[in-house]
């Protein structure tokens, strides 16, 4: 059997380009979900000196205090930590990330910049009965693990693939965001690895 699933993946990873990944697996009979999600605004916000109170200021800004290693959320904003002073802010609503960073520039001096990064990262939610068999495939990182609870946040490697994971809820929801240039190999090398678990793919 085993011999057999090899085969099946071997056969895939020379047939993928030509392969339409949502046609792949009919959605419906998928243990594991991938979606795109494309419509997300997303500012990156760094301190600006290596003491600088970067959560403070995200707080007075945005009205949302974040956590090194967490995501945190407003009824607006979702503050996703990035590194070791950076936040990704994370909104929906286009006008209201151009009004941050208007206000950013009027406001002046206050310890942190703001980058529009919306067009240099995308967005994929990885869901289903087994989506963690096929995270642990990939990765190293024990996304079972108690310590890596909802809203936890880890910056590792899924393959050869830099990523931020953002573990969404119960039962196994994640948010994983990948640089705009890699996101095709990257859905697809997930497709390759997850054909034993029947992997679908949609946009959003």
């Amino acid at each position: 059997m085993a011999n057999v699933k090899m085969h099946e993946i071997v056969k895939m990873r020379h047939g993928i380009e030509n392969i339409l990944i949502s046609d792949l697996v009919a959605e419906n009979e998928s243990n594991v979900q991938i979606a795109h999600k494309p419509f997300l605004s997303k500012l990156l916000t760094k301190g600006i000196h290596w003491d600088s109170k970067i959560e403070n200021a995200i707080q007075n800004r945005f009205g949302v205090l974040p956590e090194r290693g967490r995501a945190v959320s407003n009824n607006s904003w979702t503050a996703i930590s990035w590194g070791g002073s950076e936040y990704l802010m994370i909104n929906t609503n286009t006008p209201s990330v151009l009004k941050g960073l208007d206000d950013h520039k009027q406001s002046g001096e206050d310890g942190i910049i703001m980058v529009d990064v919306s067009s240099a990262y995308e967005c994929f939610s990885i869901s289903g009965t087994a989506a963690i068999d096929l995270i642990k495939t990939c990765c190293f990182l024990d996304v079972d693990d108690p310590s890596f609870s909802i809203n936890s946040v880890a910056t590792c490697r899924l393959g050869s693939f830099r990523i931020v994971m953002h573990k969404i809820s119960q039962p196994a929801l994640f948010d994983f965001y990948v640089e705009r240039s890699l996101a095709i190999p990257f859905v697809r090398y997930l497709a390759v690895n997850g054909y034993p678990f029947k992997v679908s793919y949609s946009k959003s």
